[in-house]
């Protein structure tokens, strides 16, 4: 969807784009940023799915089940926190570049 929009806005209405042009440079950069959003998110969706999976499942008494699916939720979520203080630490970057 976010590629969808990063074509659809280069190619309207302008008959040739410069490569360099700073106008691509910030939908691109938008879109990527927007693109990392969505993958934060599901990250975060999915690993709190699987932890809830994982209490439901430990309460049946299915505990080797149990235990893969809480490692793959907390890997998951580490990923999530991860890819958060990624961002942080990019943002402290460009902030102190700029």
């Amino acid at each position: 969807m976010t590629v969808g929009y990063f074509y659809s806005t280069k190619y309207i209405g302008i008959a040739k784009i410069e490569e360099d042009d700073e106008r691509d440079k910030f939908i691109q950069t938008k879109t990527n940023n927007q693109a990392f959003n969505i993958l934060q998110w599901v990250l975060f969706v999915l690993g709190a799915v699987t932890i809830i999976i994982d209490v439901n499942l430990g309460q049946m008494g299915l505990d080797s089940r149990a235990m893969v699916i809480i490692v793959v939720g907390v890997v998951l979520i580490f990923l999530w926190a991860f890819s958060w203080i990624l961002q942080l630490i990019l943002m402290i970057i460009n902030y102190f570049c700029n």
